[in-house]
């Protein structure tokens, strides 16, 4: 995908605004399997590869935070990531 195509799509990402000491937004592209991240600090993310199932569990977590760390962030050789900002 070009550089200009991912940054329009990240752009479409539709974000959910959370309840997380760590987290302010999470959205998800089903379709590329792109999980987008907004934390508190203001920096952006995007993960690559995360399955659905993976989303709809976070989604689901009582730990946002926890439950990213423990299954993406942790995982740099599953899921390759992007620091939009």
């Amino acid at each position: 995908m070009e550089n200009e195509q991912l940054k329009q799509k990240l752009s479409e990402i539709k974000m959910y605004k959370v309840e997380s000491s760590n987290i302010n937004y999470l959205g998800y592209d089903n379709d590329l399997q792109i999980l987008k991240v907004i934390f508190r600090n203001d920096s952006c993310y995007a993960y690559f590869g995360v399955p659905q199932y993976t989303w709809n569990q976070l989604c689901m977590a009582q730990s946002k935070g926890s439950y990213l760390t423990e299954n993406v962030i942790r995982k740099p050789d599953m899921y390759k990531y992007l620091k939009i900002r």
